[in-house]
This record gives C-alpha cells, structure tokens and sequence, in this order.
C-alpha cells in the first residue's frame, strides 16, 4: 500500500482519483490547491504525487519545481487541456514522471500504478 498526495482545486477530481487509487489499497490524502501541497509536503509523508497543472496560486509544475530537484517520489502532473503525448513533447515534460489527462479513468490509474510498480 502507499500513500498517495492529490493537488487538485477542483473537487470532484480529487474525489474520483481517491476512489479509484483507494480501490488498490492506496491510502490518500488531499491538497486542493499547490500552496497547501507545498506548505504540507513532507520528504517521506507519501509515495507519489499526483497534482493538477492548471490551480489558482501555483501551478503543477510550479509546486514541482518548488519541491526541487531532492523530490524522491515520483510526481505525475494531471492535465485537462492536452494529451499526455502533447504534453511530454513539452519543456516540463523532463521535470515529472509521468502524466494522467483528465477525466481519468481507472484503467488509465491501473496503467499508472503499474508503471510506476504501486
């Protein structure tokens, strides 16, 4: 079981992303903006990230560069405005480890995890 950390504003995303990473055992605990994440985030608190790109007051890829380049936990970056293949053609796409577009579904969660070997 890990514990997973979702950053997203909207709720009805977090809310969705819990039941189908719970539905693996995954124990998580919710953000809903990239200042709370931040201003929270412990180094081993959780096994993965999972944050929105688009939040008011930070952003994605903002929170993950705040986090620097000591983040040891894989952090995947959820997006509504372009496929995950359109964003990994993108400058960020070196900065995380993975993307999920939304609405995500749980067969893209199951991919996730098994990619990521949660």
């Amino acid at each position: 079981m890990a514990r997973i950390l979702i950053v997203d504003d909207d709720m009805v995303s977090r809310v969705l992303l819990r039941h189908l990473l719970a539905a693996h055992g995954h124990e998580v605990v919710e953000a809903d903006d990239g200042t709370t994440a931040a201003d929270t985030y412990r180094p081993g608190d959780v096994d993965l990230i999972i944050s929105d790109q688009e939040m008011p007051t930070m952003s994605g890829i903002e929170l993950r560069r705040h986090l620097g380049e000591g983040l040891t936990v894989p952090f995947v970056l959820l997006t509504g405005y372009a496929t995950g293949d359109e964003f990994a053609l993108s400058p960020e796409a070196d900065e995380v480890d993975a993307f999920l577009t939304k609405p995500v579904s749980a067969a893209m969660v199951d991919q996730l995890l098994a990619n990521l070997e949660l």
